[in-house]
Parts: structure tokens; C-alpha cells; sequence
């Protein structure tokens, strides 16, 4: 298996960046030999400047006019950077119990989930998978699962919310069985949804990471192309922030990953940009092999 990374220009409300906003036609579930490859939970800064290597790639027109009504509601569980700081934001901290600490401690899951290995969720439906820590080892930081979600009562728009244990960064992985919309109205609505959350003061190059694998099993044979997009959203705590979007569309799913950061942490992009990818890969290995078929529409 081989990881590369693309650079994705920046996306609006009129334009998505992308390395190609077409989805392929479903592989042959009889044929799948092989599952996803297993998402890394601990990461160095050497790993991620040795196995990455990026481009740029060009910008794809969508609709004008994008409805956000269906991402809002995404938007409203996304982990917005501590804005209080000091010894206050370090006590508020200290005093929540990452939601991984209280699973491991308790044998209720919610609801269609269940536990991979002790460090990992995944979602029955849908295949998405949530670490309950990723670990950026050499930062002395890591990332800490805070909730898992259900938007809808089919349980076929799923999430889930990490953290940075300095409060500083948040990532969320979404889920959504919608078949019939299409990756360019999902884009679309999603950046029109961040729109009305922040303030958007310019658009700004994303990392796209592309896993690549044997091209004779049906999981890797014409992946789908995912859109993403990073937008300026000005100064949080005095410090420009940056907030992202990954968006893909496989087996009839929307696998999508909402990220905020500073602008110069480039760990905390790079691993939200990974995480996409593998989760793009769980959703669509667990649908080639027992695929939906119905339910989810928004």
C-alpha cells in the first residue's frame, strides 16, 4: 500500500476544488478480496513528511446557489477551537472525561456501534470507523474521541467528534446514505453550511491523500475522487485559524470530514486529511461487501 498527497485548490459556493469530482460505478461485491487498510492512531512528524508528497490540483465549477439546509445540521456538532484560555481553559479541560475514557469504562456502546479493537469504533451501517485517541507522538499532543452522533432515526447519517487535548484543534467524520444526491450538491451545501458558521475571509489551499492499492481488488479499482476545500476564518484566540472540508461520495454514501485548526499547524490538516481517507476507504469496503440499499434520503 502507498499513501501520496495532492494539494486541492480551494472551493466556494460557485467553484470546487477537487482532483476530480466523478464517482465511479460499484465494483462487484463478490469480487472484494481485501479489506481497508487499518487507520493509523499514532503518528510522528517523520512519518508524515517521509510518506507525502503533494500537488496541485485544478479547480471544478458546481451549481451556483447551493443549499447548506442538509450540512447545517453537521455544522452545529462541530468542535469549535477553545476560545476561553489561560487557567480557565486548562481547568475545563482537565474536567471533561474524553468520551473513549468513559466507553472503555462502561460496557454501553451507543447505538450501531461497535468496538473494532480497544482503540476503535466503527459504525454497522455504514463502515465509518472512529478512533477514541490518535496520537501525535512526537507533539506531545494527541486528538480524543468527544461524542458520537446520529442525525437521523434510520441511524444512516453518522458521526463522530475528536478534539485536541490543548483545545486548540477539532475533527469530525461524517457518514450520510444519501444516493441520490450527487458529490457536487454535497460539496456545495457544505461550504455554503460553513458560510453561515464563520466568516470567511479568503479561500486556501487543503491536502488531499490518496491510498493507493492493488487495482485488481474491487476496493482500490476506480476509487472515487474526493472535493475538499480550506477556507481563512480569521483570528481565534489571536491566532489565524483555518477551517476544511473533505467530501466524498461511494456506494451511495457521503463519507465527509470537517476540520479546524490553526493555520499553522499543519499536523493537525495532514491528519484530518488522512483520516478522511481511511475513512473513505471503511465506508466504501463495508459497502461493497453488505451493501444499503434503501432509507437516508434527505
Amino acid at each position: 500500500m502507498k499513501i501520496q498527497a495532492v494539494m486541492a485548490a480551494c472551493f466556494g459556493v460557485a467553484t470546487i476544488a477537487a482532483t476530480g469530482c466523478a464517482t465511479s460505478g460499484p465494483a462487484p461485491a463478490s469480487t472484494l478480496h481485501a479489506s481497508a487498510p487499518a487507520m493509523p492512531t499514532s503518528l510522528s512528524r517523520q512519518q508524515l513528511a517521509r510518506s507525502f508528497h503533494r500537488q496541485t490540483a485544478q479547480p471544478v465549477s458546481v451549481k451556483p446557489g447551493a443549499d447548506p439546509s442538509f450540512a447545517l445540521v453537521h455544522e452545529t456538532a462541530e468542535l469549535r477551537p477553545d476560545e476561553t484560555s489561560g487557567a480557565h481553559a486548562q481547568e475545563r479541560r482537565a474536567s471533561k472525561i474524553p468520551l473513549g475514557l468513559a466507553l472503555k469504562a462502561s460496557s454501553d456502546l451507543p447505538e450501531g456501534w461497535v468496538f473494532v479493537n480497544e482503540n476503535m469504533l466503527r459504525n454497522e451501517k455504514s463502515g465509518l470507523e472512529c478512533p477514541l485517541m490518535l496520537d501525535l507522538d512526537d507533539e506531545n499532543r494527541r486528538f480524543l474521541l468527544q461524542s458520537v452522533m446520529q442525525f437521523d432515526d434510520k441511524g444512516l447519517d453518522v458521526g463522530c467528534a475528536l478534539e485536541s487535548n490543548d483545545g486548540g484543534a477539532g475533527l469530525t467524520l461524517y457518514a450520510s446514505f444519501w444516493p441520490e444526491m450527487s458529490l457536487e450538491e454535497s460539496a456545495s451545501g457544505a461550504v455554503a453550511a460553513i458560510a453561515q458558521r464563520f466568516t470567511i475571509k479568503s479561500q486556501l489551499s487543503v491536502p488531499v491523500i490518496v491510498i493507493d492499492g492493488d487495482k485488481s481488488d474491487p476496493l482500490f479499482a476506480d476509487l472515487e475522487e474526493p472535493a475538499a476545500a480550506g477556507f481563512d476564518v480569521g483570528e481565534i484566540n489571536g491566532a489565524p485559524y483555518k477551517t476544511s472540508v473533505w467530501v466524498v461520495k461511494t456506494q451511495g454514501w457521503h463519507v465527509k470530514a470537517r476540520a479546524t485548526y490553526p493555520q499553522g499547524d499543519e499536523t493537525s490538516e495532514v491528519v484530518a486529511a488522512i483520516s478522511f481517507a481511511f475513512s473513505h476507504l471503511n465506508v466504501r469496503a463495508k459497502n461493497l461487501a453488505h451493501p444499503v440499499t434503501a432509507g437516508g434520503e434527505v
